[in-house]
């Protein structure tokens, strides 16, 4: 990790609700586009690899961590927010 960031203590990782998955067509690998509750600090897109293990259904409602203050990332036509 090119030195982001100082110490962890600079790391910013949140507990939020998955609240919409579908299907990243425009992707190379198969990949779920994600919309996650953070609660205060709002809703971010987010993409996942983990269509092997999930369906669309079973991430709805689902409680995940993240990092929330890495710099976006474009992949394909989607900007990934955390």
């Amino acid at each position: 990790m090119d030195n982001l960031f100082k110490s962890s203590k600079d790391l910013d990782i949140r507990v939020g609700s998955i609240i919409h998955a579908e299907l990243f067509k425009e992707a190379i690998n198969l990949l779920y586009k994600l919309k996650i509750n953070f609660g205060d600090l709002g809703i971010l897109k987010s993409s996942a690899q983990i269509t092997k293990n999930y369906t669309t259904e079973m991430l709805v409602n689902f409680q995940t961590i993240a990092t929330v203050n890495f710099p976006k990332k474009q992949i394909a036509n989607f900007i990934s927010e955390c």
